[in-house]
């Protein structure tokens, strides 16, 4: 086991970009970053993070929920898919979570309100939480995780852009809303064709190509930093020459 001290997390937070007054989109994977050589090293990190942003800065992160037949809570309901690191932020008091009963985001600092708090919006497309943070130029931070694991803002692109495998579908799910559970109704950009599955790694070339990528090596993998503008229209430039470019 690879034992990375937390001053070691600290500098590759600085190097992707995370700063005074920045505003990032952070995914997060803390096992491939080896063993945190600290007490409470997931609250350390968080700690870290929020210190590295100040009071002018935000972090938004994926609290994520796929249960069909569970009941979505903004105020309780736990992320299934998106790492302790997001666990730790979604149970901060001053925590603020968005309305989407499958991807929703927490955001904390002075960005936070951007988050709508009382409508369910799509996922994906405009407007959705992904429309809001290319609007505000936020940084894709991918610590520990590649781009196929925590590039979710490719989803939206592809939602943008309109690819030929996914199309979009009414979906149901119970969410509370103002202390109330009720069924809401949401467009979910789905994919139509089974036999093809993304890979979004497939972007990294064009970005490493034209300069507009972070990239360092901590623990056992690579991190990554992006501004969503870069990323956008690098994937839609990508995807204008090849549809399918994204997928394998």
């Amino acid at each position: 086991m690879i034992r990375t001290e937390l001053d070691e997390v600290r500098e590759a937070l600085v190097s992707l970009g995370v700063g005074s007054g920045a505003t990032i989109c952070l995914h997060s994977r803390l096992a491939t970053i080896g063993r945190v050589m600290c007490e409470r090293p997931v609250e350390a990190i968080g700690e870290v993070i929020l210190d590295l942003l100040g009071a002018a800065g935000t972090v938004f992160v994926p609290t994520y929920t796929f249960g069909e037949r569970e009941v979505f809570d903004p105020l309780s309901s736990s992320t299934t898919e998106s790492g302790v690191v997001s666990e730790y932020f979604r149970g901060l008091p001053s925590a603020v979570r968005s309305l989407s009963p499958t991807h929703s985001h927490v955001g904390l600092g002075a960005q936070a309100a951007r988050l709508p708090l009382e409508r369910v919006r799509r996922p994906f497309g405009d407007p959705s939480d992904f429309s809001d943070f290319l609007e505000i130029d936020a940084r894709l931070v991918l610590l520990g995780c590649s781009f196929a694991d925590g590039a979710t803002f490719l989803h939206h692109m592809e939602a943008v852009v309109g690819v030929p495998y996914r199309e979009w579908v009414r979906l149901t799910r119970k969410v509370v809303v103002g202390g109330r559970t009720t069924d809401v109704e949401f467009d979910y950009y789905a994919r139509s064709n089974p036999s093809v599955s993304e890979d979004f790694d497939r972007i990294l070339p064009l970005l490493r190509e034209q300069g507009v990528l972070t990239e360092i090596r901590i623990g056992y993998a690579s991190s990554f930093s992006v501004a969503l503008s870069d990323l956008a229209r690098c994937v839609q430039e990508l995807l204008a020459n090849d549809p399918l470019a994204l997928v394998r």
